[in-house]
């Protein structure tokens, strides 16, 4: 395909190409993988759907009902669903953590525990980048009869069961030399791309204005290890690639990412209740940390479907414009991952009307 560093899957497609690494001449092959970023938070949310479907949680539920010490600092009411929505003001946590830290889910739970939300919790929406993945990593293992960790309970409860296995989280050591390098742009590519894009100007003069004591910037370095806004790429460390965090650490193919949309589908992991009540936003609302503008609920965001009046594609987008679209109506997944990162957001536009055309081709053959 014409696209440089790429590969896309959508359950009847499979398509890939380019560099996995330029600068060794190393081809993306059709086992080659990428770490997913953001994109891979809707398998969280997705697992989140599973539990509420056995019953175990509720979206309303108050955490403090599965976990008491939560309830410290003024974070008595935060509820699951205030959680997947990114309002409960925990978007950093009040003391950095290692890596060595971050495997240690005891310890991150007692920071959390003390932390203070950095605004009154359910009263904005901010982008909670990288905390996402060990809060909700908290949750499952105090809901969960087997208190498994969320990395444990994909590969037991939805990984185990699936046709093409190549989606991680928390990678194998085993597996490390099939991710493709990630590669950040050039500052010229990175100015550019953030100036030619309107939607990018509210959170360019916030930042500015306040001399880089932005929520933005303090979010996105927030760890160190895991800070996406440095020159240096720490998602190419092994290291790190083994860390079970699902905000961002999820690492596979495209087919494999689309595979455990389709295996949730095939198990019946997620009651038809469930799936109606997540296959449409809660709100659609600004960020007061990206400033972008989007319809959202559930651990979700989401776009109007391209056929169906009213109705709405589920999607998930990640950083550097990896994409992960489902169709809850159709049945289709389509995801789109890629190892060069790019800030142009109308790369994002190019992969849903790849998904729009799909669907509706599909729909007119049925």
């Amino acid at each position: 395909m014409g696209v440089r560093r790429a590969a896309i899957a959508v359950l009847i497609v499979d398509l890939w190409g380019g560099y996995a690494e330029r600068a060794a001449f190393r081809e993306w092959d059709n086992d080659t993988m990428t770490v997913t970023f953001s994109s891979s938070k809707a398998i969280g949310s997705l697992i989140i759907a599973i539990l509420v479907s056995r019953g175990q949680l509720q979206y309303d539920d108050k955490i403090v009902k599965y976990w008491p010490e939560f309830g410290a600092e003024n974070k008595e009411n935060i509820t699951v669903q205030w959680i997947l929505e990114h309002k409960a003001g925990l978007f950093t946590f009040d003391e950095e953590l290692t890596i060595e830290q971050a495997r240690d889910h005891q310890y991150i739970s007692r920071i959390i525990e003390k932390m203070k939300p950095k605004w009154p919790a359910g009263t904005a929406v901010g982008y909670h980048a990288i905390t996402f993945g060990w809060l909700l990593d908290q949750i499952v293992r105090r809901v969960d009869p087997l208190k498994r960790s969320i990395g444990q309970f994909y590969r037991e409860e939805i990984q185990k069961y699936m046709d093409d296995k190549d989606f991680y989280l928390g990678l194998p050591r085993d597996k490390h030399h099939r991710v493709a390098r990630i590669v950040q742009p050039t500052t010229f590519e990175f100015v550019y791309d953030m100036a030619t894009n309107l939607q990018y100007y509210p959170l360019i003069f916030n930042c500015v204005f306040s001399f880089f004591h932005c929520e933005m910037y303090s979010g996105g370095k927030y760890p160190l290890w895991l800070s996406f806004l440095n020159d240096e790429m720490p998602y190419n460390n092994p290291a790190v690639r083994e860390i079970e965090n699902v905000a961002v650490l999820g690492i596979g193919t495209a087919r494999g990412l689309a595979n455990v949309i389709s295996t949730i589908w095939k198990k019946n992991l997620i009651s038809e209740k469930v799936w109606k009540e997540i296959s449409k936003p809660v709100e659609y609302s600004q960020d007061r940390i990206t400033y972008f503008n989007l319809y959202r609920g559930h651990g979700f965001f989401y776009r109007p479907h391209p056929i169906r009046q009213n109705e709405f594609l589920i999607i998930h987008p990640g950083h550097g414009n990896q994409n992960l679209i489902i169709d809850p109506f159709n049945k289709i997944v389509a995801v789109m991952i890629r190892n060069a990162i790019m800030w142009r957001r109308s790369a994002l536009s190019e992969s849903f009307d790849l998904a729009s055309d799909i669907i509706k081709i599909t729909n007119a053959n049925n």
